[in-house]
């Protein structure tokens, strides 16, 4: 059986995002990739972080998520909801037109700072080859790109597409961290590897010119219509 290629998006969701200076270039530049992805019959993975009420089975002692767990002690769920099942933070940015269109589109959740539902999910599907992107690159992305590179798949990292909170960690990652588990390529590289600027659409063309130009400034989040629906 012939190994297939998958995109992978990390932690695509309003409480991350809301974090981070450019979030709508990272946005713009998953959106170039994800018309790649169609035009190449990729499977489109989306990869969420989400807690029960309570953050039931996180350890106050967690280095990452312990503070959550004992402020919401105090406040409850009302106040103190980041990344929690049934609010709206948590929902993953999920582009509607792919399932429009009859992509091969999948979402997998954690609850943990380990990707094991997304290494299943590709192993059972037998991805070979995957493009990851999202955020933070130096938690969910590097986590993830270590763990399917364990597994066996071949990892490529594409530098606008992944995004911190912090831009000399995201440096940092980009230029030591992920190259020790794949291969770091720019969103230019991406596509004229897959065929050129052709293969997009007018509208994600002027995207793409506008971000290798450096014409795309960060803005307020959400501030238009995106496209895109909750996913939880």
């Amino acid at each position: 059986m012939s190994k297939r290629t998958a995109l992978v998006i990390c932690d695509l969701q309003p409480d991350l995002l809301g974090s981070l200076p450019n979030r709508e270039i990272l946005i713009s530049s998953i959106d170039i990739v994800l018309e790649a992805a169609k035009a190449n019959n990729w499977i489109v993975v989306y990869s969420g972080l989400k807690f029960e009420s309570g953050y039931e089975s996180v350890p106050e002692s967690h280095k990452l998520y312990g503070a959550l767990k004992k402020l919401n002690s105090k406040m409850g769920d009302k106040a103190v909801h980041w990344f929690m099942e049934g609010y709206p933070g948590s929902r993953i940015l999920l582009q509607t037109s792919l399932v429009e269109e009859n992509v091969d589109v999948r979402v997998v959740w954690r609850s943990q700072h380990l990707h094991t539902e997304l290494v299943s999910l590709l192993n059972e599907e037998s991805v070979g080859t995957v493009y990851v992107t999202g955020a933070k690159a130096s938690g969910a992305v590097q986590m993830a790109s270590q763990m399917m590179m364990d597994s066996g798949i071949e990892v490529t990292a594409v530098k606008e597409c992944i995004e911190d909170d912090n831009q000399e960690r995201l440096k940092a990652t980009l230029d030591h961290l992920l190259p020790i588990f794949g291969n770091v390529i720019s969103l230019k590289e991406l596509i004229d590897d897959i065929g050129g600027v052709d293969i997009l659409s007018a509208n994600a063309k002027q995207s793409f010119m506008d971000i290798m130009s450096g014409n795309q400034e960060s803005s307020a989040l959400f501030a238009t219509d995106c496209g895109r629906r909750g996913h939880g």
